[in-house]
Order: C-alpha cells, then structure tokens, then sequence
C-alpha cells in the first residue's frame, strides 16, 4: 500500500508539471500580446497579431478582446473554426473580472468558449492601462481536449488513470478519455470530495467510474495555483 500511494503521489505531481506548464506558457504569451495591445491598434491590427497565435499552435479554439464594459471587438480563431455571428459579452464571466481585479493573468473555469460549444477553459490577461481605468482584457479558450492529447495525460503508465479537476469540482480532463465526464461538475463524488477537502496527498477511494483505487492528488500551482488539481488512481484490486 505504502508503495502505490508513494508511486500514485509522484505520477500525479510529474503530471502536474506538465499541465502547470502548458498555463505558465499560456499566461507568458498572452501576456506579451497584451502588452503589445497596449499601444492604440485598429480593429485590423488587432485581428492579425491574435491571428498569429491561432495559426502557431492549435491548443487555443479562439482568442480575443473585450471592452473594458466586457464587450469583444476583436476576435481570432483556429482554422477551420466558424466565428460567432451575434456580438458577443463576457463582463459576467469569472476570468473577465478577475483580469480586471488583478490587472494580470487569471484562470478561468471549464466551460463552452465564447464563440463555439467545445469544450475549453479559459484564460485572460488584462491589458495595461492608466491607473484609474477598467482595463481591456484579452482572452483565450484553452482547448481541453488538446490539453489531454499534448500533455503526460496521454501517456499514462499501464494501469493508471488521471483526472483533472477544478477548483469546483469540474471534470476539466480525464485520461482514459470519457468526453461524457468532462464540464460535468461531481463536488459530491468520493474522488472529487476527497481532492477538493484535503487538496493534496493521497485516498483510497472509488474514482469517478465507480472503481475503488488508491489515488494520489495535488493542486497545479504555479499561475494556477489551486484552481485545478491532478489525481492518478491505480485500481486497488490490481494493486494487491
């Protein structure tokens, strides 16, 4: 027992660097971008430095800018993806006031993106301004299931299972991979009770397919701090 939850409680946090990685790079480009958004720029201008980092990498669905009012004036998407016909409004969204708040990087929850039902999670960085203002905030959709297929999520050891969750309780991924889990918030689920109580360490508990595993869990840290956590179960009848 001593053993599979010291070897659960390793994989989990290896796992977590991977993820924790793919947010830090997050917060560092959009971060930059935002910094260049500071300087006037048309709507033109705008589209064409958001459309660089859509045609870079495939890990955003969408990215865009919102009025200091929440509303988006300039948008970009990944090829292929069709663009919202109605004007779109994020000033009730969790990750558009906590930009606004902190004046820097925030995390979002998981959840539909603002311009497609897939399945994403979002992050936004405000854009400087003078002090005094509301700032601009500049966003991206994080595509989940990109998350999953380019990270140590898709190269579990034999006999492993890895969840990512957030900081409510959401499916954020999970690998096995159950598109019918993710976005679903479980907070009453032994796992997801367990994660979201103790935060870190490790449980004997029935994961979320029902199955009675030792897990190991622990937050991401880093930019996201404890608003998504890691846990990797191996099934205790295997284990014994």
């Amino acid at each position: 027992r001593r053993h599979a939850q010291s070897e659960v409680l390793y994989t989990t946090r290896l796992v977590a660097a991977d993820v924790g990685r793919v947010v830090e790079a997050t917060a560092t480009v959009l971060g930059a971008i935002a910094q260049d958004l500071a300087a006037p720029r048309s709507r033109a201008e705008c589209e064409r430095l958001l459309g660089l980092l859509t045609r870079a990498s495939d890990r955003y669905t969408a990215v865009g800018v919102a009025s200091a009012n929440g509303h988006v004036y300039c948008d970009a998407h990944r090829p292929g993806a069709a663009r919202a016909l109605e004007p779109v409004e994020v000033s009730g969204s969790t990750w558009f006031r906590e930009a606004q708040r902190t004046r820097g990087f925030a995390l979002g929850d998981v959840g539909t993106g603002p311009f497609s039902r897939t399945a994403s999670l979002l992050t936004s960085h405000a854009i400087p301004s003078p002090a005094g203002s509301r700032p601009r905030v500049l966003f991206a959709a994080l595509d989940v299931s990109q998350l999953a297929d380019t990270t140590a999520l898709s190269d579990a050891p034999k006999g492993t299972s890895f969840v990512v969750l957030d900081h409510r309780g959401t499916v954020v991924a999970r690998a096995p991979r159950d598109e019918r889990l993710i976005g679903s918030r479980l907070p009453d689920r032994p796992l997801v009770e367990t994660v979201l109580r103790e935060h870190q360490g490790t449980a004997e508990v029935k994961g979320l397919d029902g199955v009675k595993r030792i897990h190991g869990f622990a937050p991401l840290g880093g930019r996201a701090g404890e608003r998504l956590f890691i846990a990797a179960g191996q099934a205790s009848e295997r284990v014994f």
